[in-house]
């Protein structure tokens, strides 16, 4: 789901037992969903829908953790990992139905599950609900509660690449020259993505428009042009800004090298 592998999802075979094996058909049975209603496939992601409640609603399933929650939690509380898909999956298929308030709501309130889970470490729930409500929010040019939505997460999650691609989409779209913005935040995106073996193009790959940006390939993508000369005012603090993140960005990918030589050797 993280990377958008729709199709590899539903090549994906199931447990011969649901009943020996319920947490890992009921994921099965959302990540389907997901996949459907991303490939646009209402009617489908509606039926994994519905056998993703089915999985649920098994006694089998009730009172197991995921180490600190619940897999599922039946109380008013609704702390469980699943609880998270099942409000992600539904706020999916009604956006894909159109029904975009709806399934913002539905997306905020997976938000609010989210972060009532207890702390896990590993994450109990690995699928951020911000990453989905903020991609698609951006997708209907709801730039504000977007840019809000993403620098919530990135208060939580210092840095993550996935919250600043999405940041820098909003700031480019929105053009209101603010142009020093959007050179740090390319500069904080590049700094973050120095170590990533793969591009990534959006916060979440349920938005079916991606940002054609592809940052690093396993650690080849070309240096960054020049920093402009410094200007007056503001525009000085700007470019002192962006070329102290590029000196660090240089001196962190040296360090990266400067390691594997080591492992090399």
């Amino acid at each position: 789901i993280r990377f958008g592998k729709w199709n590899e999802i539903l090549e994906e075979p199931f447990p011969k037992d649901p009943v020996i094996w319920p947490v890992m058909t009921a994921v099965l049975r959302y990540s389907r969903g997901v996949a459907f209603a991303a490939l646009g496939k209402v009617e489908e992601a509606e039926k994994e829908q519905k056998y993703f409640l089915e999985a649920v609603a098994r006694k089998e399933i009730h009172k197991k953790y995921g180490i600190n929650n619940l897999v599922y939690d039946t109380s008013e509380k609704q702390r469980g990992n699943l609880n998270v898909a099942e409000k992600m999956l539904e706020g999916e298929i009604l956006y894909r139905r159109g029904e975009y308030n709806e399934a913002f709501k539905a997306l905020r309130e997976a938000v609010k599950l989210d972060d009532s889970l207890i702390y896990d470490e590993p994450w109990g729930w690995s699928q951020p609900a911000r990453h989905a409500l903020g991609s698609l929010l951006v997708e209907q040019k709801h730039y504000t509660e977007a840019k809000s939505v993403f620098e919530e997460d990135l208060k939580r999650w210092p840095e993550n690449l996935w919250a600043l691609c999405a940041l820098l989409a909003c700031a480019e779209a929105v053009g209101n020259g603010d142009i020093e913005e959007v050179e740090i935040l390319k500069m904080r995106l590049a700094k973050a993505s120095t170590r990533a073996t793969v591009s990534v193009n959006a916060a979440c790959y349920c938005a079916n428009t991606t940002i054609d940006r592809k940052l690093i390939i396993n650690d080849k993508t070309p240096a960054p042009a020049p920093a402009p000369a410094p200007a007056a005012g503001k525009d000085a603090a700007c470019c002192q800004e962006v070329s102290a993140l590029r000196k660090e960005e240089e001196e962190d990918t040296k360090k990266v090298e400067e390691e594997k030589h080591k492992i090399e050797d």
